[in-house]
């Protein structure tokens, strides 16, 4: 497990140095929300409960098709864990919820606005 999070700590680093230098590469591609973030959440289960924390998945909404960089996203919600594995006391309960509310106001006219304003 530290291995792991070595490596996830030292491509973190390289990423944001990639970002402020604005050399960051993104690769979008269509795929499933849904899919992409249960595919994560299964990578940290393991993870997490070494750290004695439960790991809870709550998606309630149907399949997401998203153009994004799936690495991108990745790192984000690593990230969410990562902290999580840090800063929550033991025993507790990590729950990761994905929900689709539509209030009409339109949505981000470029990914990587959106990939920047998350990875920050």
């Amino acid at each position: 497990f530290e291995s792991e999070r070595l490596s996830r700590l030292i491509e973190n680093v390289l990423n944001f140095n990639r970002l402020e230098a604005k050399k960051r590469q993104y690769n979008p591609r269509i795929f499933i929300l849904n899919e992409k973030i249960s595919e994560i959440c299964e990578q940290w289960q393991e993870i997490l409960r070494h750290d004695k924390l439960e790991l809870q998945m709550v998606i309630s909404t149907p399949p997401i098709r998203v153009q994004f960089d799936p690495d991108s996203l990745t790192q984000i919600i690593q990230n969410l864990f990562s902290n999580a594995a840090k800063y929550a006391a033991t025993g507790k309960r990590v729950i990761l919820t994905l929900q689709l509310n539509d209030d009409g106001r339109g949505v981000f006219n470029s990914w990587e606005t959106l990939a920047t304003k998350l990875l920050r």
